[in-house]
């Protein structure tokens, strides 16, 4: 971070909003005698406005809220700054805003911020290291001897962040030579801090997976000419010799002699991917409602122990018809009408499924019976107005069985596709 503490501040705000993928980081230093604050420091991500000049001699009146909030001491995520009118947050553009404390002498001297933050909110809990440091290189920014100290706290706060970092060098050539790594990010490589330096030592990309080194070196092309944020999924080497799927945080900047820095936070998606997966098993891909595997699954769990149950089944109106006559695709068109439908009254206790080709299924937990009619009553409303917002209409005709414990789910369904048959009877006899 360099021998300079402003270039220490500077550089740990533009670190912490990449962290936080938030538009602006910031410090605010307190004047007791005077009662003012001023934003001393500033980071502004692409795109973000610069607030600084005019955050300046702010009376501690127009900041009370905020000011009162960091007395307790603990940094604080504020996911709707609605509730703290402090000098036009709001009309500012801030809609949510991480705060961590500054101290001086055990009392509030200033506050680091972070506007608008997008990701990682959950690990506040580990910035009090940083409002410490942070503080401590304002108190002693004048002392050559702390300056050094303090870089070097900073730079450990660094390797102890949640998520692998690493920093980069970018050579003329487009070669990346690692300047520093942190334990968590050789933790998620499965090799010590020597193995990880020896094995990347010389090129960044030694472990990115074959299949993703191509794309990944024309995106960091992209981000050095752009100077923007990118986001990718790369697979990155471990010492076993497998493969971990990692999310990567890229950022490109300049050190004051005019060097390009890639700064990369990792996160590991292994167990996020397992889940994606579960996922994508449990869920009709066509209409994203649960599928018969999710049903099958929750018909052994959680619906043994139901005290009431309610189907209802539903069958598209139509839907060979319009598949032989206008195509498959168009058909694909009734089957998400319908299933957006039946997602719009789905919640924790009343689920959608897609049973089959053109069935559907409404399985309602713990609820009386006549809740029946009125999630139908609901699903045909939002009908009409999905009809009217894509200028196509779909109906089905729709089947109910309600029963109190005991009973069995395939009981239930059989009962609710019999009244769901009558419902298409009298359908087409309608029509007729």
């Amino acid at each position: 971070m360099g021998d300079d503490p402003d270039e220490a501040i500077r550089s740990a705000l533009g670190e912490t909003a990449a962290y936080f993928d938030g538009d602006r980081a910031y410090v605010f230093e307190l004047d007791e005698g005077r009662r003012l604050s001023s934003n001393t420091y500033e980071f502004c991500a692409p795109g973000a406005t610069s607030e600084q000049e005019r955050l300046q001699g702010v009376p501690f009146e127009r900041q009370a809220r905020t000011l009162g909030l960091l007395e307790g001491g603990a940094s604080l995520y504020l996911d709707d700054t609605g509730d703290v009118p402090d000098f036009g947050i709001r009309e500012r553009g801030v809609r949510s805003l991480v705060l961590v404390p500054l101290h001086s002498g055990g009392k509030l001297s200033g506050f680091l911020g972070v506007d608008n933050p997008r990701r990682n909110v959950a690990h506040i809990d580990h910035l009090g290291g940083l409002g410490d440091s942070v503080a401590a290189i304002l108190q002693r920014r004048d002392s050559e001897e702390q300056i050094l100290r303090d870089n070097r706290v900073m730079r450990d706060l660094m390797n102890d962040m949640p998520g692998g970092f690493v920093q980069q060098l970018v050579s003329p050539d487009g070669r990346t030579v690692p300047l520093f790594m942190n334990e968590e990010f050789c933790r998620m490589s499965g090799m010590s801090h020597d193995e990880c330096f020896a094995y990347y030592g010389t090129d960044g990309f030694t472990g990115v997976h074959p299949d993703d080194n191509d794309m990944a070196k024309r995106e960091l092309e992209k981000l050095i000419a752009s100077r923007e944020t990118i986001t990718l999924r790369l697979r990155l080497f471990r010492g076993d010799g497998s493969y971990v799927p990692m999310q990567v945080f890229y950022r490109v900047t300049d050190d004051r002699d005019g060097n390009l820095l890639l700064s990369g936070y990792y996160t590991d998606l292994t167990d996020q991917l397992a889940v994606e997966e579960r996922a994508m098993a449990e869920h009709d891909e066509l209409t994203g409602l649960f599928n018969r595997t999710k049903l099958a699954h929750m018909k052994t769990d959680a619906y043994r122990d139901l005290a009431s149950c309610g189907v209802l089944f539903f069958d598209v109106n139509h839907l060979k018809t319009v598949n032989d006559s206008e195509g498959h695709d168009q058909g694909d068109v009734l089957l998400r009408l319908v299933a957006d439908g039946i997602a719009s009254i789905a919640d924790e206790r009343v689920h959608g499924y897609r049973y089959g080709g053109d069935e559907f299924l409404v399985v309602a937990c713990d609820g009386a019976e006549g809740e029946l009619a009125g999630l139908v009553e609901r699903w045909t409303a939002r009908m009409r107005e999905l009809a009217d917002e894509r200028q196509v209409a779909a109906t089905a005709a729709v089947g109910s069985a309600w029963s109190e414990a005991p009973f069995t789910l395939n009981d239930l369904i059989r009962r609710a596709d019999r009244a769901m048959y009558a419902d298409k009877q009298r359908g087409k006899r309608d029509e007729g």
